[in-house]
């Protein structure tokens, strides 16, 4: 795995797209199970994908960051770890080598 000094640059750097692209390879359903409505990425407005910061309460220096989705019709939430989204991007094209 890369040096993860950057991580935080780096993950606000994170596009719409690059989130989709990670969602899609993974095949992350976007149907909502409230059977009416699907899962879109929420964007701040600069267009660029939310950041949700969650702080670990064993360690006031610690915070879990997240992207999240949000469903059209009932507003079920859903979250994606931002260090996996970063982690994937570093490392999805290791294996074309």
């Amino acid at each position: 795995m890369q040096d993860p000094e950057n991580i935080v640059d780096e993950t606000l750097a994170i596009t719409e797209h690059q989130v989709r692209d990670f969602l899609e390879a993974f095949r992350v359903p976007m149907a909502c199970d409230c059977a009416d409505g699907e899962h879109d990425l929420v964007l701040n407005p600069d267009n660029q994908p939310n950041l949700l910061a969650i702080p670990d309460p064993r360690d006031e220096d610690l915070e879990n960051w997240f992207f999240w989705l949000n469903c059209n019709c009932c507003g079920h939430a859903r979250m994606i770890s931002a260090s996996r989204v970063w982690t994937w991007i570093k490392t999805k094209d290791q294996d074309d080598e």
